[in-house]
């Protein structure tokens, strides 16, 4: 579900959720860099179309990580769990 409030981060678009950033504390790295996601809840802070979307993505899955949609709308990360359980590829 997207935030209908004008200006509200769109999950499926371009840009950064420098709302939901900003409130879980995160901040602009020294090099001007943002992070792509909030540690805590795994939530991805960039939308699905930011050029630096599948870096992000592809960072997450080679720390075991494994991308999923959630009923919000929204993109997440989430640590793998073991085969036989839960998100694991070889449950699917």
């Amino acid at each position: 579900m997207s935030d209908p409030r004008p200006g509200a981060f769109d999950p499926e678009g371009d840009g950064y959720d420098y709302r939901t950033a900003k409130a879980a504390g995160i901040k602009e790295g020294p090099d001007a860099h943002w992070p792509s996601r909030e540690p805590k809840s795994g939530r991805l802070l960039k939308g699905r179309k930011h050029k630096t979307f599948n870096k992000g993505v592809n960072a997450d899955t080679a720390l075991g990580y494994d991308l999923e949609k959630r009923a919000d709308g929204r993109y997440y990360t989430v640590k793998r769990k073991k085969p036989g359980t839960g998100n694991h590829p070889k449950n699917k």
